[in-house]
């Protein structure tokens, strides 16, 4: 039996993005009803859209039907359109939505819509001087100037998000429009005064995914920093398609062994020079369908970025030897690490190796923290440094076992008995954690580095006597992981399942024990559950995805 180890943290994540870059080109060629009046044409629909013209009964678009002025559009429930402008701007409409073209005047830059009800996203061409392009509601006016917008029309409520640009606010008897920066939206409702704040991540990757110009596929994450790679499974019927994504400019995307009928595990990559922004991608599947989906890329990590190294166990009494590091695995020194224990606190500073020393109560946890300056806040993406703050439990550890486990997590650490005065994996040298018992028993630890590559390494690890001993180790990250946040708030047990891909076990089903530890104020239920930690035996799928289902609720108060 095989053995994966893996620690999972239960924060409350937040991210956020920027903006999506026009594209597209003018619509070429000589409508029969006249140029004059063309405003565009359809470049994108599912499954069906009507348009209603001079009074005429509606009729059905089709691709390529061009769009007049004063032409009213609207799209069925679960429908989708996107139209493509003269002058190369484009209108993503969303499903049950009904919106006029008043007017578009290519040559004069003038451009009037008018949004009864549903949703639209606006990628406008920059305007010139004296150029406009307004959409109206039933509550507000937004402006336009060369940008990325989203407007929802639901009766006597506008939302508005302002992807990248300019955009101006107005609604009855303001004295002026409000400005929304980007990633700013702003709430509209007759007679209220307009309500502005920063989009979440939630809302941008919403507004962009209701408003795709197709089927939607959807990757879990669905951000990642600029310069990084991630792995991911994608949804959405990708995988039963055997489908594909091309790369882009700011995604590159690696399709990768487990795929299963309703997930394809695939490899992340955002270049580095990839600007952060919301962004809009396409997958092909091999059906020749087209998905669509929403991805953000958030700035560069930024130098400063740290990783405080720890047992997330420790023993009643026991002493603990931490490290903290830099963005690249270098030690960090003279660092202060406030230390929080039985209502007490200590203040340690690094040593030149990035060490600091603590010991273990008796009962209840450990808290550290490492004091950071805050940064400048720069909205959804701009995420501040904040201060590093992790607990540690204290409870009854049992012996590691001799030989390290045969899988491990990212980030994660291997831990054995007695003192390791070094350790490799593969060409990397690792820093090692100590843990000394009240008996005098040593365990060592080492930490998986967060950017190691996936897949069979060597592990090696010397003693203080100079003798090294080397075995395998598969480094893996989480496909994907399931977990109900709000019932986890509620205090009712949650049910939740990680993903792991441990390679294809065709000719054999290999059985691995999963040992997980839950860093917090939660605490395992059910089956493997044994308070803080869960460990349990499972049977890989043929296709070597690893299923590992728990159950977990959260501390009261």
């Amino acid at each position: 039996m095989r053995r994966i180890f893996g620690t999972v943290f239960f924060p409350l994540l937040l991210a956020a993005a920027s903006a999506l870059p026009v594209h597209g080109e003018p619509v070429q060629g000589e409508p029969a009803a006249g140029q004059a009046e063309r405003a565009g044409e359809v470049t994108a629909l599912l499954p069906v859209a009507r348009l209603e013209r001079s009074g005429a009964a509606p009729v059905a678009l089709r691709m390529r039907d061009p769009v007049l002025w004063q032409d009213w559009v609207e799209t069925e429930a679960q429908a989708r359109a996107r139209l493509q402008l003269l002058d190369g701007s484009i209108l993503n409409v969303g499903s049950g939505a009904r919106f006029q073209v008043v007017r578009h005047d290519q040559a004069t830059e003038q451009t009037e819509l008018t949004l009864k009800f549903g949703k639209v996203r606006a990628e406008v061409k920059k305007l010139g001087a004296g150029g406009r392009f307004e959409v109206r509601t039933e509550t507000a006016t937004i402006g336009v100037i060369g940008t990325h917008v989203y407007v929802a029309a639901a009766g006597a409520l506008t939302t508005v998000i302002n992807f990248d640009g300019l955009v101006g606010v107005n609604t009855a008897g303001a004295a002026a429009p409000e400005r929304l920066e980007p990633f700013e939206l702003a709430e509209v409702e007759r007679g209220q005064p307009i309500r502005k704040r920063m989009a979440t991540m939630e809302e941008l990757l919403r507004a962009l995914e209701d408003t795709l110009p197709g089927p939607v596929v959807r990757s879990q994450p669905q951000q990642a920093r600029a310069g990084s790679c991630v792995s991911a499974t994608m949804s959405g019927g990708l995988a039963a398609t055997g489908g594909r994504l091309a790369s882009s400019p700011f995604l590159e995307v690696t399709p990768r062994a487990c795929a299963s009928a309703e997930l394809a595990p695939v490899r992340l990559c955002v270049p580095e020079n990839a600007a952060p922004g919301a962004y809009e991608y396409a997958a092909q599947g091999a059906d020749g369908v087209t998905r669509w989906g929403a991805f953000l890329v958030q700035p560069p990590a930024p130098l400063q970025d740290a990783w405080l190294l720890y047992s997330p166990e420790l023993p009643p009494g026991a002493t603990h030897y931490g490290r903290l590091v830099g963005r690249d695995n270098q030690p960090l020194s003279g660092v202060p690490i406030h230390i929080r224990a039985e209502g007490r606190e200590e203040i340690v500073y690094t040593d030149e190796n990035g060490g600091f020393m603590l010991k273990a109560p008796e009962k209840g946890n450990v808290e550290l923290e490492v004091a950071r300056g805050e940064g400048a806040a720069a909205g959804p993406l701009g995420e501040p440094l904040k201060p590093i703050k992790v607990a540690i439990n204290v409870v009854e550890t049992a012996e590691p076992a001799a030989e390290p486990p045969e899988f491990n997590q990212r980030g994660t650490l291997v831990t054995v008995p007695g003192e390791v005065a070094g350790a490799r994996l593969g060409t990397r040298n690792l820093p090692v954690l100590r843990t000394v018992t009240r008996g005098g028993k040593t365990t060592s630890s080492v930490p998986i580095p967060r950017d190691a590559p996936e897949g069979e390494s060597p592990l090696e690890l010397e003693d203080p006597a100079g003798n090294r001993r080397t075995r395998p180790l598969t480094v893996y990250e989480l496909l994907a992981a399931r977990l109900d946040q709000r019932a986890l708030m509620s205090g009712g047990e949650t049910q939740g399942e990680f993903l792991v891909c441990v390679g294809s076990t065709a000719t054999k089903r290999l059985k691995v024990r999963a040992h997980i530890v839950a860093i917090g104020p939660v605490h395992f239920r059910g089956a493997g559950a044994k308070g803080k930690s869960f460990e349990r035996t499972f049977e890989v799928e043929p296709n070597g995805l690893l299923r590992i289902p728990f159950q977990i609720q959260a501390e009261k108060g």
